[in-house]
């Protein structure tokens, strides 16, 4: 048994993790920042953990955009609703965070960092309290909204930088094995001309 049985990625893909989650977070942060000033350090917790998801697994179910925004909105919804009805936190906690939990695994739109946005709701105290169902929006829309839109402008620089040039290089080899090959093709033609009026 491995003791890091996770593949190893090349240092091209590690500094696109680096630089595209670095770039998420820091816009991330500058719209809870100018929305939520006091509930920005809780929120970055699980909105850090979103960024890791989007930019080390791109291609796992948890780092699509659906699942992101739905599971990120419904964690919301109902750890607003579970702190308005429950006045006591740690039930407030437990029953916000384990119905989500059964919910995303029921109707299937993983995304495990949302559990600290339900966890927020809760314990996010009176910046939230006076915000109530406005959190959703406030939060979960515009967060996951820039977390996706850095990401999208971080995979489109990516792909811009890298597309093109394996194209070139695949019409280039494309052109010379055609060249090649036609080349080839009139030798054999030249030469058996030769065969045929030589033998007349």
């Amino acid at each position: 048994m491995k003791l890091f049985p996770s593949p190893k990625a090349s240092n091209k893909d590690a500094l696109i993790s680096t630089v595209g989650a670095a770039l998420a977070m820091a816009i991330t942060w500058l719209v809870c920042k100018a929305m939520l000033d006091g509930v920005a350090p809780i929120l970055a917790l699980s909105m850090g953990a979103t960024a890791i998801i989007l930019f080390t697994m791109p291609t796992a179910p948890a780092a699509q955009p659906a699942p992101l925004i739905v599971a990120h909105c419904v964690a919301a919804f109902l750890g607003v609703l579970s702190a308005q009805i429950f006045g006591n936190t740690a039930l407030a906690v437990g029953l916000a965070v384990g119905v989500h939990a059964g919910l995303m695994v029921r109707f299937g739109y993983m995304h495990p960092p949302s559990g600290g946005t339900a966890l927020t709701a809760v314990i996010g105290g009176e910046a939230v309290t006076k915000l109530g169902y406005t959190f959703i929006l406030a939060t979960s829309v515009v967060e996951c909204c820039a977390a996706g839109v850095a990401r999208n402008c971080y995979q489109r620089a990516i792909c811009v930088a890298s597309l093109p040039r394996k194209k070139l290089n695949n019409r280039r080899k494309l052109a010379l094995d055609n060249s090649s090959a036609l080349k080839s093709a009139t030798k054999r033609q030249f030469i058996c001309i030769f065969q045929v009026s030589a033998n007349r």
